[in-house]
């Protein structure tokens, strides 16, 4: 046949039908679209087919490429609300692989219903494409100007990607922008000598001074202030509750900070003092580390990566910056780079930190060197040996290079074992024929929730020949089935016999 599926239109399918059922439509076979020939439709039709004919014209009609159109979108609409992504971009063509909804001119919608959106937002980053976009949950009679609204906000606040969680944390911040109250705060703030401050709770300084402009929301309150509210501040620092961020005219000018939005820096500033334990603080130029890290817990690591670079040269956290930034590049999938980046914290002059060995060290396993990635482990967990994240990757790696007699060496003189670290040293034991200390160690993995497979295999042997418990060896080996691909299992079963 030379009729060619539309990219995951079988996701599209179930709404499909529930739509033609929605108009008393015959219910489609449950033969798929797109695979049945005009000669075999002729011999066999029926009005179940006129169904399936249906729903081929619809995809036919309204795909172009891998685009679908927004007609089909407002039929699919009618059955139910979609969640997902509106997207603008800046630059054509769009990623060819991953299906979108063209809404208008400058509007796409890419269904969560269509998976793979974490890989869609990576491929994007990766290959730099210049784009703004926003969660939504898309509902029938949407209107394109809102739609446009919601994506200027994203844009206005720095995001390539506006999650579900960004969305909750600055719904006070996004109401401001969508009812235009935005505009009255920046505003005062650039026609006085003044300050911006964001609150958590109603300060004691209300009670005192009235301020220029006050908007109150559901977790936070914006005012502006007279210049000497900013001194009056310090030296109530005492009287405060609650955390405060504040910033000045002169951030709106300032090149490091005029691209971004005075409420977004407000935040950040508040977020900064709390981070720091303190009442209140005043943006500096260390608030953009604060505000790299807000984008990154927001899962828009490509607005997180523009910010580390621009706070890179005035974070007084070098390495934090750097492991962040070593995380978004080792996401990326540019491991070189993420390499370099925490290379660089490794100079003589600055003390040795732990995670960055510990970082380097996994990057230098995915890039099969071995001998780098095993010194970097075994660094990582000299310089903190009681830090179970760092022994459990050494742990683990030694593992699977076969290194048994230095996972022993590394957990010998551990005080709190880990239930996954006795489930190292039980397999180890039992592969060196010392069946009860083996029996020891796995019998505790019994209340563990992250037990695995081949522990429990191990486990299930020994209680067979040594508790005779045929009962609980099945359950053991039900389990560990379950756990292990059916070639491990077999590789087990080959090597030291199912227990019957």
């Amino acid at each position: 046949m030379n009729l060619k599926p539309p990219p995951k239109h079988e996701y599209l399918l179930p709404i499909i039908k529930r739509f033609l059922e929605i108009k008393n439509l015959p219910s489609p076979p449950s033969t798929n679209p797109f695979t049945v020939n005009t000669k075999e439709l002729i011999e066999n039709f029926d009005e179940n087919l006129c169904s399936l004919l249906i729903i081929e014209r619809l995809f036919l009609e309204n795909t172009e490429g891998s685009l679908y159109s927004s007609n089909l979108l407002d039929l699919l609409l009618e059955v139910e609300t979609l969640p997902g992504y509106i997207f603008s971009f800046r630059e054509i063509p769009l990623p060819e692989t991953y299906p979108f909804f063209h809404i208008a001119e400058d509007i796409y919608f890419y269904p969560s219903l269509f998976e793979e959106t974490s890989r869609l937002f990576l491929e994007l980053w990766r290959k730099k494409v210049n784009f703004s976009s926003s969660f939504i949950a898309l509902a029938k009679g949407y209107d394109v100007r809102d739609l446009r609204k919601i994506i200027d906000i994203a844009k206005t606040l720095g995001f390539t990607r506006l999650g579900k969680k960004a969305l909750e944390d600055l719904e006070d911040i996004i109401e401001l922008y969508i009812y235009g109250k935005s505009e009255e705060l920046i505003k005062a703030l650039k026609d006085e000598d003044s300050v911006l401050v964001i609150s958590e709770k109603v300060l004691s300084i209300l009670d005192k001074i009235s301020p220029i402009l006050l908007h109150e929301g559901k977790r936070y309150i914006f005012t502006v202030w007279g210049a000497s509210f900013k001194e009056e501040l310090f030296a109530l620092d005492s009287d405060l509750f609650g955390h405060i961020g504040l910033i000045d005219k002169v951030a709106l000018t300032d090149p490091h900070f005029a691209t971004f939005s005075p409420l977004l820096l407000a935040f950040a500033s508040l977020e900064h003092a709390k981070r720091a334990g303190k009442s209140y603080h005043h943006l500096d130029y260390f608030t953009l580390h604060v505000l790299a890290d807000l984008y990154y817990e927001w899962d828009d690591y490509g607005s997180a990566l523009k910010t580390y670079l621009r706070a890179k040269d005035h974070t007084l956290q070098p390495i934090e910056l750097s492991l962040s930034l070593a995380s978004i590049y080792y996401i990326f999938g540019d491991l070189k780079q993420a390499e370099r980046t925490l290379r660089s914290e490794l100079c003589g002059c600055k003390k040795e930190d732990p995670r960055v060995h510990y970082n380097l060290g996994i990057i230098y396993n995915s890039l099969g060197k071995k001998d780098q990635a095993e010194y970097h482990l075994f660094k990582a967990y000299l310089l903190n040996k009681e830090e179970p994240l760092f022994r459990k990757q050494l742990v683990k790696y030694l593992w699977d290079e076969g290194k048994l007699d230095e996972i022993q060496e590394v957990l010998k003189d551990i005080s709190q074992l880990t239930p996954e670290e006795k489930a190292y040293l039980g397999k180890i034991a039992f592969l060196k024929g010392d069946y009860e200390s083996a029996l020891g160690y796995l019998r505790d993995i019994l209340s563990s929730k992250d037990r695995d497979g081949a522990s429990l295999y191990f486990l299930a042997w020994l209680y067979m020949y040594f508790r005779m418990d045929s009962e609980v060896v099945k359950m053991l080996l039900d389990e560990a089935r379950e756990r292990l691909t059916e070639e491990e299992f077999e590789r087990l079963s080959s090597e030291f016999g199912l227990p019957q």
